[in-house]
């Protein structure tokens, strides 16, 4: 995010524009995740300015955004879009407050997912790699005949994609989950968590 105008207990703020495969910027601005400093006595008033602009705007009526103090638990926070200006308020804090898109999912909680669906019977296979020469992961589960391909996170702020992954990998490779059992009996499932 670009910090603009700072002063009492507002800060305007600006999305900046996700890099291109080249490095340079691209056309798409969406996601944002940041840190406020320096508002926990009186909280504060931080002011979108170009969320009309960005790259779903009708994606912000009835949007709230998310925060944490914690980094661990996450909630929606009182936000307001109107038209032009997205206008988040935040709370007095005992700390700093992160602000994102919606709630994060981490570089680390993607490795050890990866990780924990092996330990329960996945397998894991390289597709190849992204852009930015990371590893492109498909987990492959189930016996049965049916291929099912099921692919998240496409984009880098639908980090909401990877949290469903998490639950559907959960009850999927659960042994004791019938329906779980039931769909791996009948299909074959490759899962690309983090595309």
């Amino acid at each position: 995010i670009e910090v603009g105008a700072l002063g009492g207990d507002r800060a305007d703020l600006a999305i900046r524009h996700d890099l291109a495969a080249d490095g340079t910027r691209s056309e798409f601005l969406q996601w944002f995740h940041f840190r406020v400093s320096g508002a926990e006595r009186d909280g504060t008033r931080l002011r979108i300015v170009n969320a009309g602009r960005t790259t779903y705007a009708g994606g912000w009526r009835d949007y709230r955004a998310v925060a944490s103090w914690d980094r661990r638990r996450w909630e929606r926070v009182p936000t307001a879009f109107d038209g032009e200006v997205m206008t988040v308020e935040l709370a007095p804090a005992r700390g700093p407050t992160y602000v994102a898109y919606f709630e994060p999912y981490p570089w680390e909680r993607h490795l050890a997912l990866l990780a924990d669906s092996c330990a329960r019977g996945a397998t894991l296979r390289r597709l190849g790699s992204t852009v930015q020469g990371r590893d492109l992961d498909v987990l492959v589960a189930g016996e049965g005949a049916q291929p099912v391909w099921i692919i998240g996170r496409q984009h880098p702020g639908e980090t909401m994609a990877e949290w469903f992954i998490e639950g559907l990998l959960a009850r999927l490779l659960d042994e004791a989950d019938p329906i779980g059992s039931a769909l791996r009996a009948q299909a074959t499932f490759h899962i690309v968590p983090n595309m």
